[in-house]
């Protein structure tokens, strides 16, 4: 069953209807309907976060970047995503500061943060609030780690392994059919 209070948060954050069915586990058609059920049907048209941002906000997050603060601390102040804030800063004009071996120190230390929080169970959404890294980059850098991806709960609701009170760890994955391995894969694997 799907949460619309998680569904309504998630749309309020900025996700579109494939990135909530995604992290959910369910149909973007389901979603859709849940979306325009709830009356949030124009929200979910991935309004850019930039668009919440006074001339006020504006200014503040480019003398926040000019003095040198951390791209972390600004977009984290101004709810931004790291992509939205670069558009910002391409839009006013601004040019980039070079981020030197410190920033790229940073963007490792945050990309191994969401790799360790990717196997330890947090969600893709939950991994993107608490590091601005967005699922696809994720994806990116989960592929590049050799790390696989987590089979989906479809996946073993489809081979009927799920339900009462059954997880995924509940299963004895040595004593699967063929056809019960191939549903199990990630889809990344089955092209």
């Amino acid at each position: 069953m799907v949460s619309t209070d998680e569904v309504r948060r998630m749309v309020e954050g900025g996700m579109s209807v494939a990135a909530i069915a995604e992290e959910l586990d369910v149909s973007s058609a389901r979603i859709s309907q849940l979306v325009h059920a709830l009356g949030l049907g124009d929200s979910v048209k991935r309004k850019s976060s930039l668009s919440r941002l006074t001339p006020e906000d504006i200014a503040d997050a480019i003398a926040m970047y000019q003095d040198g603060q951390p791209v972390a601390a600004i977009i984290m102040k101004h709810k931004l995503n790291y992509n939205s804030f670069y558009k910002l800063l391409g839009d006013q004009g601004i040019e980039m500061r070079d981020r030197g071996p410190e920033g790229k120190d940073l963007r490792k230390d945050r990309l191994d943060l969401a790799v360790s929080l990717y196997e330890r169970g947090i969600s893709l959404y939950s991994i993107e609030v608490e590091t601005g890294i967005r699922q696809p980059e994720v994806h990116r850098e989960l592929h590049k780690r050799g790390i696989q991806l987590r089979r989906t709960s479809r996946a073993l609701a489809a081979l009927g392994k799920l339900g009462m009170g059954m997880t995924e760890d509940d299963i004895d994955l040595d004593n699967l059919s063929d056809r019960e391995r191939e549903l199990l894969k990630p889809e990344d694997d089955n092209a």
